[in-house]
């Protein structure tokens, strides 16, 4: 699954991107308000045919396997050289990724640079098919390509400042998500990633002002009120954090993360049993099932960190074992937990945000270790009387 946002467990890992044709623009529109991939568009206009138009989606009404047969037949035609052919190839690339394709489209995309290495489309979808791969390298070089050859999709920005944001590099990602805005100032898609990066960097009232914004737009949008819950929660006020948790569970009544977070910031004596009821809706064949479990008393901490498969799955059982003790008042035994998760913690994760947050309440409220009592001050010895000589004889 590709990530666009900021990875809180499976939570910001999520990809909430969806295509609905622009046709005045020519660029998809994503469901957080902010622009998606782009349609490629005919060019140059002494090349416009119907063919081309069709290729270049007709203005958003093209079917995708009609417009790949366009494509198809400008491409075996022969009678398109260069950077038309270029265009075409692209045309296609973005036809095959669209159909979930993506060795076709990849293959594409590849002919399409080699023909115009200054076309923009062929290194966005690239980007996107690496992403998607998990090779985060490749992806942010080709996402850069494309941002140096002159991009200015809302989307690319987000995507770049997503990568830039798992590499711990907040300032940078906070400048590419500001890019995006500036495209398009209602991207909610942009606004939450922004104040997610806001919130890595510590920065929780301008974090919280992303989301409240966020909020705003689109009203629905479960991950912003859940990464609202959770800057709550790091500034210390649990009754707001439940209240934005419980909201995104209602939105979102599988997120698993949304449960347990609303079972932690509740505190009181019916969250387990409201645990207990919305576990019936999750699933219990993929993380964070054995967290879920482990907050239940279905499984102890050592059989919850024996079911982490991964880094970052390692990570969040540290973090929420630790949790479990900072809830039940057993600080000692929560610190090498907290502890252990910030030093595992991939830097975007927001459980390494709330394990250092926790971790400066419960060492703040630690007993001081009492100083060693001080010695005494030598007397001073010109008062003293003098030692006596040595008795040369003896």
């Amino acid at each position: 699954m590709k990530k666009t946002l900021w990875i809180w467990g499976a939570t910001f890992a999520a990809a909430l991107a969806c295509g609905s044709a622009g046709a005045q623009t020519g660029l998809s529109i994503d469901q957080f308000g902010g622009v998606g991939t782009p349609r490629v568009l005919p060019q140059p206009k002494s090349k416009q045919s119907p063919a081309a138009n069709a290729c270049a989606t007709g203005g958003g009404h093209v079917e995708l396997n009609a417009r790949l047969a366009a494509c198809t037949s400008l491409i075996e035609s022969g009678k398109w050289t260069g950077k038309d052919i270029g265009w075409a190839y692209a045309n296609r690339c973005a036809v095959y990724s669209a159909q979930g394709r993506d060795d076709k489209a990849l293959g594409d995309c590849i002919q399409a640079i080699l023909l115009d290495p200054d076309s923009v489309v062929p290194y966005q979808i690239r980007g996107d098919i690496a992403l998607k791969r998990g090779e985060s390298d490749r992806a942010f070089a080709d996402y850069d390509s494309a941002i140096k050859h002159g991009a200015r999709y809302a989307a690319i920005f987000i995507d770049r400042g997503n990568l830039l944001l798992a590499k711990g590099e907040s300032e940078r990602a906070v400048a590419d998500f500001n890019q995006a805005l500036e495209i398009n100032p209602n991207s909610a898609r942009a606004l939450v990633a922004r104040g997610a990066a806001r919130f890595t960097g510590g920065d929780f009232a301008p974090a919280l002002a992303d989301f409240d914004k966020a909020i705003e737009f689109m009203p629905d949008n479960s991950l912003a009120w859940f990464n609202r819950g959770s800057a709550f929660f790091a500034k210390g006020d649990a009754a707001k954090a439940a209240e934005n948790f419980k909201q995104a569970l209602t939105l979102s009544p599988t997120n698993a993360y949304a449960a347990l977070w609303l079972f932690i910031a509740s505190g009181n004596a019916n969250a387990k049993s409201e645990l207990q009821a919305h576990a019936a809706g999750l699933s219990q064949k993929s993380w964070p099932w054995p967290v879920v479990q482990f907050y239940l008393g279905a499984k102890d901490a050592a059989q919850t960190i024996a079911a982490a498969s991964n880094p970052g799955e390692q990570c969040e059982a540290q973090f929420y074992v630790g949790e479990e003790r900072a809830m039940t008042q057993a600080a000692n035994e929560a610190l090498p937990y907290l502890r252990k998760a910030v030093e595992i913690c991939p830097k975007d994760f927001g459980e390494m945000i709330q394990a250092k947050s926790e971790l400066k309440k419960l060492e703040a409220a630690l007993p001081k270790p009492e100083e060693p009592a001080a010695k005494p001050e030598p007397a001073d010895r010109k008062n003293m009387p003098a030692d006596p000589a040595p008795d040369l004889k003896k």
